[in-house]
């Protein structure tokens, strides 16, 4: 199988409480890809080498959480005052929150991506070529984030752009402000859950899971998802956000690419 089709079939495995996985879902993806293709060179989003591989490589790795975690993304069909909110640190390309985005409409999605370019990219050609109306981009550093829109409460912190442990644990713990916390980071870190976990307790955070996985037989060194969850508040509310303080919103910037 090629990789579409690799990822054809891992969508036909995930149950979605309010998403579709059927054409139109694949429709979108294929857009997707098509505008990743056409703009890569001109902003930088992802290695030329994963250009041909994306449904894999970078579709499928965004939605790995709804395979391995997906009570986290499970609401009520019927209590409709309840939304989920969902926090991307890093977003880059957009991933893994435009992935999830298409996936799961009735949730709400904030990006945030330090790279003026890519954010222009983000907000300005990705999410409008998509039609996307759960999704905001914010383009900021990502350890202003933490200082100055800690106020916008997500159930649930993403990030694939964790390089390293030392960075996990000092600039995204904060943002574990009230739900739970995925990060995806080399498998490697499983030497270090004991520490990891001593880590996470001093900073009223909780581990909660480490799963390991493979994308495809040319994945030699596999991935992981780290779920953390805040011990400090454990019944906070769904979908909170106040006025005051809160970062201006990329859209509202006049940034030119």
């Amino acid at each position: 199988m090629n990789s579409k089709e690799k990822f054809v079939e891992f969508l036909s495995t995930l149950e979605l409480v309010h998403g579709d996985c059927g054409k139109n879902s694949l429709d979108k993806f294929e857009t997707f890809s098509k505008i990743i293709h056409q703009y890569n060179n001109k902003f930088g989003l992802i290695s030329n080498n994963d250009l041909e591989n994306i449904w894999v490589r970078h579709f499928q790795d965004s939605l790995m959480p709804l395979k391995l975690f997906p009570h986290l993304f499970k609401v009520s069909k019927t209590d409709t005052s309840k939304v989920l909110k969902i926090l991307d640190l890093g977003s880059g390309a957009g991933f893994p929150g435009v992935p999830l985005a298409l996936l799961n409409p009735s949730m709400e999605f904030t990006l945030v991506e330090p790279n003026k370019r890519r954010a222009f990219f983000l907000d300005q050609i990705l999410v409008r070529s998509l039609g996307l109306k759960n999704i905001e981009v914010i383009n900021e550093r990502i350890d202003y984030t933490v200082k100055q829109i800690i106020d916008i409460k997500s159930n649930i912190v993403v990030s694939r752009a964790v390089s390293e442990l030392e960075e996990l644990l000092k600039l995204y713990f904060p943002l574990i402000e009230g739900g739970h916390a995925l990060f995806w980071i080399s498998n490697s870190v499983k030497n270090d859950i004991d520490r990891i976990k001593l880590n996470a307790l001093e900073r009223g955070r909780e581990f909660l899971d480490f799963k390991e996985y493979q994308l495809d037989s040319e994945d030699m060194h596999g991935k992981a998802l780290i779920l953390f969850k805040n011990r400090l508040n454990p019944n906070f509310a769904l979908g909170a956000r106040t006025e005051t303080n809160k970062a201006e919103t990329f859209s509202t910037k006049k940034v030119r690419a």
